[in-house]
């Protein structure tokens, strides 16, 4: 196949990882919850916030 063949082909399918299996997105969560919680006023460590993440 050409690059120019494989830019027109459509994707058949999507991969949803909604339980961490395939990516452990924790730290990018956490991280969005500290700017977050910063934003409206609140201060926790990321250490505090991580904790409860399973």
């Amino acid at each position: 196949m050409t690059t120019t063949n494989l830019r027109s082909m459509r994707s058949a399918a999507l991969v949803f990882d909604l339980d961490g299996i395939l990516v452990d997105s924790v730290s990018q969560h956490v991280l969005a919850w500290h700017h977050a919680l910063l934003e409206s006023g609140i201060e926790l460590s990321i250490c505090e916030e991580r904790y409860p993440q399973g």
